[in-house]
């Protein structure tokens, strides 16, 4: 669910930015993306994609919601803070 809000996000802010609907000026404020999304910061590079930050999670029986995510496995990522070691295994 995040990266599609995330790709709402973008489309947003694209067509604020671009301010018309013609085709030049949304693919021109598309390459100028510059931007914090729900699914990290997206700024798209020389080939046209941008890489966002990747953790590994668990939902769990939450305290405050019914269910919560809990951020286990951040190697790739430290910057995003682990919540929880891992709950429970995951069958092989």
């Amino acid at each position: 669910m995040g990266f599609d809000y995330g790709a709402y996000e973008i489309a947003v802010d694209v067509l604020t930015r671009a301010g018309s609907l013609k085709n030049k000026k949304i693919r021109k404020a598309l390459t100028e993306t510059n931007l914090n999304t729900i699914v990290g910061h997206i700024k798209f590079n020389e080939k046209n994609y941008a890489l966002t930050p990747l953790v590994g999670g668990q939902w769990v029986k939450g305290k405050k919601w019914p269910w919560e995510l809990q951020i286990t496995y951040n190697k790739e990522n430290p910057s995003i803070p682990t919540t929880a070691g891992m709950i429970f295994p995951i069958p092989q």
